[in-house]
């Protein structure tokens, strides 16, 4: 992940927050668990051609990753191994394994707090880490939740829990839930606009992403998408929602602003995540299909782990990768300016340029 990335849109106002509070500092990273310094930022430009440029042995079966551009460090969710692993996000050397009680599916990071919380999805509980001691000081009791978020503006944490068809909203300070907000149909990921101050949620039941407002919890608008959306990425350059619809095959682009789908790109059955290169738009979409176009995630020598490389701004599928395995996370570095996906099956992660 890189310098124009941190100088753009989301990183960038979290880099400012960071300033102002202090935590970004120009000395050298503790041992460990505790997070490095504010990385020194390449150029965001894309790999010429996107291609796997290493392959990583992390945790135990890995589901979700999230990446702290500002203090150069990845952690992903290995329920196999009941941890998180925390990972170098410029030398992808891991650094510590910090073993919880449940085992954790999501993960997402508040780097302005330095916490990481994990959902621990068939515990129904949220952990929560302080990432510079690398130790668990807290748990707290949510419902049967996956997908995870933090607004690291108003310290707030998101978690989709599908099977109540709502969203609880966490409050960092005091490790409470603070709101139940029902949504649509089986609710799977949250992304945080913190500048508009909202959120939005995708409702894979009914088809729909819908921005809620961050202060009130109100619905602000509701937009049809394909087919089973799923995860989504906020282009704060361009005003765009990527969503990618898992049935329909589709990554769709919504306008956040006339809250329409302006585009919808052809990438093949099962996409099951999407991450972005915030300043090209070039975008990495795992499938959770490793057999074909019918495939539900078993390996198969014929298409041995999909991943799409898509140009969002431009409309189009630009390269289709094979990494092996069932990729399942994906976390793009603007440190690096590549993607790092998951093997739901294995500890191998790709490291792709993009």
């Amino acid at each position: 992940m890189d310098t124009t990335r941190k100088s753009t849109a989301r990183v960038r106002r979290m880099l400012t927050l960071a300033a102002a509070a202090g935590l970004v500092t120009a000395t050298a990273a503790p041992a460990l668990a505790a997070p490095g310094p504010a990385g020194v930022l390449g150029s965001l430009a894309p790999s010429p051609e996107p291609a796997v440029l290493d392959t990583l042995q992390v945790g135990d079966g890995n589901y979700e990753v999230a990446v702290d551009p500002i203090h150069n460090r990845a952690y992903f969710a290995s329920p196999g191994a009941k941890a998180i692993t925390v990972v170098d996000a410029t030398t992808n050397a891991t650094l510590q394994t910090i073993e919880l009680e449940h085992a954790p599916y999501g993960v997402a990071v508040n780097p302005i707090t330095q916490i990481v919380y994990t959902s621990n999805t068939r515990d129904k509980t949220v952990a929560v880490i302080d990432a510079v001691t690398g130790k668990v000081t807290g748990t707290i009791d949510t419902g049967k939740g996956h997908g995870i978020e933090v607004d690291p503006v108003r310290n707030l944490v998101y978690l989709a829990v599908p099977g109540d068809s709502a969203v609880q909203v966490i409050n960092g300070a005091t490790n409470a839930v603070a709101a139940t907000v029902p949504t649509g149909e089986t609710p799977v990921q949250i992304e945080v606009d913190e500048a508009r101050g909202s959120y939005w949620v995708s409702t894979t039941g009914d088809a729909t992403v819908t921005e809620y407002s961050s202060a009130t919890n109100e619905k602000i608008a509701s937009v049809t998408t394909g087919e089973g959306p799923q995860n989504m990425y906020l282009d704060t350059l361009r005003g765009k929602l990527y969503v990618d619809a898992f049935k329909a095959g589709t990554v769709d682009v919504v306008d956040v602003n006339t809250d329409a789908v302006v585009d919808s790109i052809d990438v093949g059955a099962q996409p099951i995540g999407i991450d972005c290169n915030p300043v090209s738009a070039v975008c990495v979409v795992p499938h959770l299909t490793a057999k074909g176009d019918g495939g539900k995630g078993s390996t198969d020598p014929d298409d041995p782990g999909r991943v799409s490389v898509i140009d969002a701004d431009a409309g189009t599928k630009i390269a289709e990768l094979h990494i092996g395995g069932v990729p399942l996370g994906v976390g793009y570095n603007p440190l690096t300016s590549t993607a790092l996906v998951t093997d739901r099956g294995s500890a191998e992660v790709a490291v792709i340029g993009a």
